[in-house]
């Protein structure tokens, strides 16, 4: 059997170690990521400590330069690996050209990839005209992306700062991203007994309302982007009531919407509130209170012109031959957050994997996504960093 590409190796190395969040265990994956990068020469490797046990990894390539830096970002924390897997989650196993295994691919490929990337660049004994980093953040899939946000707040990256977050993209450039607000919603009524349940007010029959009225108002918004589509509501959580023969007096929902550009997150809260009065004057007696549960992530979009739209462009083409290479992402990656808090108008997405993919039971990653996304992530850094 012929030895595997050193980069899909390093994916199944990366796999094999579980940063399932939550718990919140990325430190082992952090510790293998630091480890690994500090051992190639003419690499500066810091570790920041986000929370206890829970750091971010930094690799510069230095350039001597003032010129933009040149950032991959990549998340080594995964979602749990949960039930029903066929195969090992943290085997790493290798079947008919799929590596399996959580976090394979979201986004531990990406990771991969980023690291080959810098550490072939540091080898090459070339001096950069930009400085070029790896950035393994924490957190990524936490709701509040405590290590993308770090890097900002430490300067690692800012709103001048060629950024690619390795995410799953199927091999395109994620150029536009849907906002993403996570909703709780809570319903208070009066307990009574269900024989007699107009002395109640029923909490439970007032959530079921909202969710009737929500999802309306929703598919009636007339905003439809034209890579994101419209905006989405998924009611991912719901509970409430104490007994069967008792009139529940409280009930909870928890939210998750998706919205496109031009659309804000203060619209979102609008649509919520208004929702949340309408169900009040239906079933009087009860009452609606809503709260934010995740931090602000606005829709964003990147600046098809800049030079690193174009280069990652035009490494797409020449590795892979694909004309159209363009796309929107309906999730929330690093790269947004950087967008969002400092105007950042060139970070983009590209990466091995299908988001179809990601969180699912037996994710997996095509091993030759591996091998074309390192590829054209080495000709764009040669042309953007050495060119």
């Amino acid at each position: 059997m012929s030895p595997l590409h050193p980069t899909v190796e390093l994916t199944r190395d990366l796999v094999r170690i579980p940063s399932e969040n939550p718990p919140t265990t990325e430190d082992g994956v952090s510790e293998f990521v630091h480890r690994w990068l500090a051992s190639v020469p003419g690499l500066t490797v810091e570790r920041h400590e986000i929370q206890s046990g829970r750091s971010n990894v930094v690799a510069r390539l230095s350039s001597g330069t003032s010129a933009p830096a040149f950032a991959m970002l990549a998340h080594m924390d995964t979602v749990p690996a949960g039930e029903g897997w066929t195969r090992n989650p943290f085997g790493g196993e290798i079947v008919d050209g799929l590596l399996y295994g959580r976090g394979a691919c979201d986004m531990k490929a990406g990771l991969a990839v980023v690291m080959s990337v810098l550490a072939a660049s540091a080898r090459s004994a070339q001096k950069p005209r930009r400085d070029i980093l790896v950035c393994a953040t924490v957190d990524e899939e936490g709701s509040q992306m405590l290590g993308g946000n770090d890097l900002i707040t430490r300067g690692v990256v800012n709103g001048e700062s060629l950024v690619v977050a390795t995410e799953p993209s199927n091999l395109e450039i994620i150029v536009a991203h849907k906002g993403l607000v996570w909703m709780e919603i809570q319903t208070t009524g009066k307990l009574a007994h269900a024989g007699n349940p107009q002395l109640g007010v029923d909490a439970v029959r007032a959530a079921a309302e909202f969710v009737t009225r929500f999802h309306r108002a929703v598919s009636l918004l007339p905003q439809r982007h034209e890579m994101l589509g419209r905006p989405t509501v998924t009611f991912s959580h719901a509970s409430g009531g104490i007994k069967t023969n008792v009139v529940p007096n409280h009930a909870r929902l928890e939210l998750d919407i998706r919205l496109p550009p031009p659309m804000s997150i203060a619209e979102v809260h609008g649509l919520v509130e208004r929702c949340a009065r309408e169900v009040e004057a239906e079933i009087p007696g009860c009452s609606v209170a809503f709260k934010q549960m995740n931090n602000e992530r606005p829709p964003v979009e990147t600046d098809c012109s800049t030079e690193l739209v174009l280069a990652m462009s035009d490494a797409v083409r020449a590795v892979t031959g694909g004309a159209n290479v363009l796309a929107g992402f309906p999730a929330y990656t690093d790269a947004s957050v950087v967008q969002a808090r400092t105007g950042n108008s060139t970070a983009l997405v590209f990466g091995p994997g299908r988001l179809a993919q990601a969180h699912s039971v037996d994710e997996y990653v095509p091993v030759d996504h591996i091998e074309k996304a390192e590829a054209i992530m080495a000709r764009a850094v040669n042309s953007l960093c050495f060119g």
